[in-house]
């Protein structure tokens, strides 16, 4: 059976002033129980769940802090996922954004074969006006299959510089100048 514990941290207020329950957090791996079949091999329970909790996005590995000249850079990668893997990684940057300084954070967001739908879309607008204390300036690669009128209605949603560049370094570059 796996071990769940409650994140310590209290209730935060979501910025439409709703209470957000801390999330459970899994702290180790599910094993498959083992039982006999008819002709006395083991047969695996469980797989199901495993293959689930297999399939679930990695957080740490969609979005992270990497260095790049000397400056931090928030990597927000949401290639090739789901609308709703989409919409839960966003939903996770604001507590990577708001760790840091007021006005320092860069951002590099990465759409490239992303699938969306009116929750994802409606997340990113939503971490995109969160977030515009924290953040000093935001990139955006992959845009293809992000609606353009989306993301007009993202800049003038956030009141924020959203610039699409076409490839990471082109961003990477813009992102470090001063």
């Amino acid at each position: 059976m796996a071990d769940w514990k409650q994140e310590t941290r209290s209730p935060r207020i979501s910025r439409f002033g709703v209470r957000v329950p801390p999330k459970a957090i899994l702290l180790s791996p599910r094993r498959p129980e083992q039982s006999h079949d008819s002709k006395g091999g083991e047969q695996e329970k469980g797989k199901t769940a495993v293959r689930e909790q297999e399939k679930r996005i990695n957080i740490g590995d969609r979005v992270r802090l990497f260095g790049h000249e000397n400056k931090q850079i928030l990597l927000v990668d949401v290639s090739k996922c789901t609308a709703r893997e989409v919409e839960e990684i966003i939903r996770r940057v604001p507590d990577f954004v708001t760790a840091q300084p007021r006005s320092s954070v860069l951002i590099l967001t990465d759409f490239a074969g992303a699938s969306f739908d009116q929750d994802a879309l409606r997340a990113i607008k939503e971490a995109a006006v969160f977030d515009k204390p924290f953040v000093k300036k935001s990139a955006l690669i992959g845009t293809e299959s992000l609606p353009r009128e989306f993301h007009e209605q993202m800049k003038s949603f956030s009141r924020r510089e959203l610039p699409i560049f076409s490839s990471r370094e082109e961003a990477l570059r813009w992102l470090v100048e001063e």
